[in-house]
């Protein structure tokens, strides 16, 4: 079994281990947005259109970019988990 040596699992529901106050998940929209963007070469408006669109269609972005266009997702998910966490209280 893979996972034999994992003793603790820690699952981070949205704005369950961090108050909605911190904006942690406006934060992490940001970044998604920044890779749609880029990834696309599209502007703001048009990645929180695509965003939207594939968190409606599959229920994450990342399953609609996958799906889609066949993303790396450890690019991805490095790329949109690289939020600042300064000024969030811990």
């Amino acid at each position: 079994m893979p996972f034999r040596h994992i003793d603790t699992w820690v699952f981070d529901l949205d704005n369950t281990l961090y108050p909605s106050q911190s904006e942690i998940l406006d934060r992490v929209h940001d970044k998604i947005n920044a890779f749609i963007m880029d990834y696309f070469k599209i502007s703001l408006e048009e990645a929180e259109q695509r965003r939207k669109g594939f968190y409606k269609k599959y229920g994450t972005t990342l399953h609609g970019m996958m799906s889609e266009h066949k993303i790396n997702p450890d690019e991805y998910l490095r790329s949109i988990h690289e939020v600042d966490i300064s000024g969030i209280p811990l």
